[in-house]
């Protein structure tokens, strides 16, 4: 085995792509499960909006990781339950292949299995509905390989005959290979104990042996009903959620009451597939939501912002734009037994959730503080990311030690900015080591932000006590520069880290900060907050949050060379300065993660920059964004149906040459009328008018 890529990056065009679908669990009946959970019966109108929504994405083939239907082979309801799965699958119009799931042809060999593991049996039931239990073909110059997982230690002689027929093949196989398995070899790392989800010694050190040996680029797997990403060496492997319903012990990765009926089950956002597109060099896998229903036939997928840039980490269409987690984003969580699958045993699990959300933002950057990266499955998990192109902004309150500027060096430019923020009356007393720390990492951006203090109350406005505020505001960029040049070398290429207060303007404020890099040269940062400066007051107005999230990002695209960072992806509702998030404790998007989403997605598909750009508010709590690009103007509106502010401002921006988009799911919006007839009580509207159309000013 050669060493370890450097990343997993992809490169060159896009050869094809293809869509993976995971347990299904199609029952026998629309209005029968069975199953304890009496929400299991809507289990195929799910997989029929599932597949309505993936076929948009024209898929050259469908790989489906199993559970394919929910009956176990011995439940007299089988038979009409693969009926109903091949009826549904007639949607599709191209390929189809099937992987065995527990569900289909009985569970793995098991001490503690609740119902009937595989036997031939179960295994030739299951060959008389969907076909070969193992085998391979060919797409491009790929080959994709389909095992039977519950076949592993299982003693048979189908087991050897798998075995003996999946080395050949490997050898076999010069091209790119993808793998295909129900159960996954493990859910948090190699090494973890046997329990329910993953399998079992020694068929997982056979499996990931050859996995590793052969190359094989990518492994999706089912079973788990939630999200996991791992890295085997330099295969990368997806856990799939379910189109049907979750997993509801792996709820506990959330610290509140899961959403929905029966503990979590009913966690519906955490349903949906994988679009994977593979390219010259590389592959690019995306999850994507369960939409609440099936999307309009008359309406293609090029008519929305869904699949204008495909969103991920690996492409980074807001490479520039940071998000501060303000939550564990690596952390490891114990799920208790539960009675039902793992009776006994806890299982350590790593919450990926808020991988996923950035993944779904396409946001690249984390803001994170250095200490974060001491802990050593933190680190470990941030150079695993590092590899498909997470980086890391991380802020400094002291010189590093000999252990941090090794992990400095060791993470090398996986660091984009080095923000350090310092009292100004240190600065000069700090600014050798300052100007090493810059000449160790000249790839890394070192922004100074200021440590604030009661005596700046007449220029801030804020209210100190036993509270830390940080960053320079626009009233002291003359002071800052000044300090900065007395302070540090004239070498040392060091800039400023600037706040954007939920009261004001992010979009305003790069304005300013670009007028002033261009008359002092001095970069700077800005760091937008989603939170009031009262530790008391709850920020909990979604249409707010979403303002500057969005503005954050317009920003960003209209001065590429401003640092830009959100404060915080995940809401805060305990502790002090509570907050709306881009996702909410779930891991669910709001309103401000959706729209941040497709907005994205938009910036990165335009061809060439933002020339001019504004924010402004109508009153009433509805705010419109502004920024043109070579002949079209765009404008955000933001705020809430029903209201006459919003009816008034959709009105005037909706012209005869406009078109218009809901920002949280990227559909089109085709009538003016219906602008104002979205139940939720915060939305967010983007209309596209060419320059020749003129719209009043309704700001």
């Amino acid at each position: 085995m050669e060493s370890m890529k450097t990343t997993l990056a992809h490169a060159g065009d896009r050869l094809f792509r293809f869509i993976v679908i995971s347990d299904t669990h199609i029952n026998q009946a629309e209005d029968k499960a069975a199953a304890f959970f009496p929400l299991n019966r809507l289990a195929n109108g799910r997989a029929r909006i599932a597949f309505a929504a993936a076929r948009r994405y024209r898929p050259e083939f469908v790989l489906h990781v199993g559970d394919i239907v929910h009956p176990m082979p011995s439940h007299p309801g089988f038979d009409q339950a693969c009926a109903n799965y091949r009826e549904l699958e007639s949607a599709f119009d191209c390929p189809v292949y099937l992987t065995p799931g527990n569900h289909d042809i009985g569970d793995k060999p098991w001490p503690m299995a609740p119902v009937a593991q595989i036997n031939p049996k179960y295994m030739a039931k299951y060959e008389a509905q969907f076909g070969r239990q193992w085998y391979t073909w060919q797409h491009g110059d790929c080959d994709f390989f389909v095992l039977n997982t519950s076949l592993l230690n299982a003693g048979l002689p189908q087991e050897q005959e798998q075995a003996a027929w999946f080395e050949q093949a490997l050898a076999a196989a010069p091209d790119r290979k993808f793998l295909s398995l129900h159960y996954p070899p493990h859910v948090r790392d190699a090494h973890e104990p046997s329990h329910y989800d993953n399998l079992d010694e020694p068929a997982r050190s056979w499996l990931l042996s050859l996995i590793e040996r052969h190359g094989i680029e990518a492994v999706f797997c089912g079973h788990v009903h939630n999200l996991w990403y791992n890295q085997h060496g330099d295969t990368e492997f997806y856990l799939l959620p379910s189109t049907a319903f979750v997993r509801q012990d792996y709820s506990e990765l959330q610290r509140v009451t899961p959403p929905g009926a029966e503990g979590g089950r009913q966690d519906v956002d955490k349903l949906g597939y994988f679009v994977v597109d593979v390219f010259e060099r590389g592959h690019v896998a995306r999850f994507v939501r369960l939409p609440a229903q099936a999307p309009d036939e008359g309406v293609s997928l090029a008519d929305t912002l869904s699949d204008r840039t495909p969103l991920h980490i690996k492409t980074a269409p807001a490479r520039g734009l940071a998000v501060d987690p303000g939550y564990p984003w690596a952390e490891d969580v114990a799920v208790p037994a539960s009675g039902a699958l793992d009776a006994f045993d806890h299982k350590i699990v790593r919450n990926d959730y808020p991988l996923f959300a950035l993944c779904d933002m396409g946001i690249g950057t984390l803001r994170i503080p250095l200490s974060d990266l001491m802990r050593d499955t933190v680190r470990a998990r941030f150079l695993e990311l590092a590899r498909i192109g997470l980086r890391a902004h991380l802020v400094l309150t002291a010189i590093p030690s000999s252990a941090q500027h090794e992990l400095l060096r060791t993470l090398g430019e996986a660091v984009t900015v080095l923000e350090f923020v310092v009292a100004p009356a240190r600065l000069r007393d700090l600014a050798p080591d300052l100007a090493g720390l810059a000449a160790a990492l000249p790839h890394a951006r070192l922004l100074i932000s200021k440590l604030r203090s009661p005596a700046d109350a007449a220029v801030d406005g804020l209210q100190y006590g036993h509270l830390i505020f940080h960053g320079w505001i626009a009233a002291e960029c003359e002071e800052a520069a000044v300090l900065l040049r007395e302070c540090l070398p004239t070498d040392t290429q060091a800039g400023l880290m600037f706040r954007a207060r939920m009261s004001e303007s992010p979009l305003q404020l790069a304005e300013t900060l670009d007028g002033f890099t261009a008359r002092t040269g001095i970069a700077c940062g800005m760091l937008a907050r989603l939170s009031t400066d009262n530790p008391a007051l709850a920020q909990e107005d979604d249409a707010a949050a979403c303002r500057q999230a969005l503005e954050a990002a317009v920003a960003k695209r209209r001065h590429p060379e401003l640092q830009v960072a959100i404060e915080g992806l995940v809401d805060f509702d305990r502790g002090y300065f509570l907050r709306r998030g881009l996702i909410d404790r779930s891991f669910n998007p709001r309103l401000a993660g959706a729209a941040l989403k497709h907005l994205c997605a938009l910036l990165e598909s335009l061809d060439g920059g933002i020339d001019a750009a504004r924010a402004a508010s109508a009153g009433d709590g509805v705010s419109h964004i502004e920024f043109h690009t070579k002949d079209v103007r765009w404008t955000i509106l933001i705020g809430r149906p029903g209201c006459a502010a919003w009816r008034q401002a959709a009105t005037t921006t909706w012209s005869g040459g406009s078109h218009c988009w809901s920002l949280p799911d990227g559909e089109p919006v085709r009538d003016p009328e219906a602008c104002d007839r979205f139940p939720q009580e915060a939305m967010a509207l983007l209309f596209a008018t060419p320059d020749n159309v003129a719209v009043a000013d309704s700001a």
